[in-house]
C-alpha cells in the first residue's frame, strides 16, 4: 500500500536523523573542538537537517494521500447510490418477461388458445354481447336479447360465449391479485437489499473513518517526533556556536 511504503520511508529518515544525532553527540564528546570537527558537525547538521526536510515531505505527501483516499471513497459511494437507485427504479417499472407471475402467462395461453379478446367471435358482435351482457349485469335474461341483436347466433353459441366471458373475468382477477402480490413482494425484497446494501456502506464507512483516524494518529507522532528532532537540531547549531 502506499500508505504503509510511505510510514517506512518516514521511519528510515527518523531513523537517519536520530543516527545523525548519536554521531554529532559522539564527535562532540570525545573530540576536541578543532576547525576540521566544526566542519564535520556542520556536515552531520546539515545531513540532519535534509532528512527531515525529506521527512516533512513524505508527512505532506501522506496527508494528501488521506485526503485523496477520502474523496475517491465518497465519489465511489455516489456512483454506487447512482447505480442502486436506477436499479431500483428499472424493477420497479414492472415485471419483465422471464418474471412474469403464472397467472399473466394462464390469462395469454387462455386469449390465445380461445380466439383472443373477443373470444373468436367477430369484433362487432362480441362488442353487442357485452353491451347487453353490462345491461342485464350477467343475468340469464340478457341471452335473449342478445339472439335478437344477433339472429345469426344460436343459443349454444352464446352460452359458450358466456361461459368463454366469465373464464376470462376469472383470469383477469387472478392476473390483477397477482401483479399486486408481485409488487408487494418486490418492494419488500427491495427494501430488504437498500437495507442491506445501506448498512454495508455505513461498515466501508466505519472502517474508512478508522482507517483515516489511524493515520491521523501516525501523521500527529511523526510531526511530534519531527519538532523534537528539529529542537535537537537547533540546541546541537547553539553548541556548534558555542565550540566556533
Amino acid at each position: 500500500e502506499p500508505g504503509e511504503k510511505r510510514e517506512t520511508q518516514s521511519k528510515i529518515l527518523l531513523k537517519q536523523i536520530s543516527s545523525g544525532m548519536k554521531t554529532f553527540e559522539a564527535q562532540r564528546t570525545h573530540a576536541k573542538p578543532t576547525l576540521e570537527l566544526i566542519e564535520k558537525l556542520d556536515r552531520i547538521l546539515s545531513e540532519m537537517e535534509n532528512s527531515i526536510t525529506n521527512l516533512r515531505e513524505e508527512l505532506q505527501s501522506c496527508l494528501e494521500d488521506c485526503v485523496k483516499e477520502q474523496r475517491k471513497h465518497t465519489d465511489s459511494s455516489s456512483i454506487s447510490e447512482n447505480q442502486n437507485i436506477s436499479k431500483l427504479a428499472s424493477e420497479k417499472a414492472g415485471p419483465s418477461r422471464r418474471n412474469l407471475p403464472a397467472e399473466v402467462i394462464a390469462l395469454e395461453v387462455f386469449l390465445q388458445n380461445s380466439g383472443g379478446p373477443c373470444g373468436g367471435w367477430d369484433q362487432s358482435d362480441h362488442r353487442v354481447f357485452m353491451k347487453i351482457w353490462m345491461k342485464h349485469r350477467g343475468k340469464s335474461s340478457y341471452r335473449e336479447e342478445v339472439l335478437q341483436y344477433l339472429p345469426g347466433k344460436r343459443l349454444k353459441e352464446v352460452k359458450q360465449h358466456e361461459e368463454w366471458h366469465q373464464d376470462l373475468l376469472s383470469l383477469k382477477d387472478q392476473k390483477k391479485e397477482a401483479i399486486q402480490r408481485w409488487k408487494a413482494n418486490k418492494a419488500e425484497e427491495q427494501r430488504q437489499k437498500l437495507k442491506a446494501a445501506q448498512r454495508r456502506e455505513e461498515v466501508a464507512e466505519q472502517r474508512r473513518i478508522r482507517n483515516n483516524n489511524v493515520w491521523y494518529q501516525r501523521l500527529k507522532d511523526f510531526r511530534e517526533m519531527l519538532a523534537r528532532e528539529e529542537e535537537k537540531i537547533k540546541q546541537k547549531k547553539d553548541t556548534m556556536t558555542q565550540l566556533a
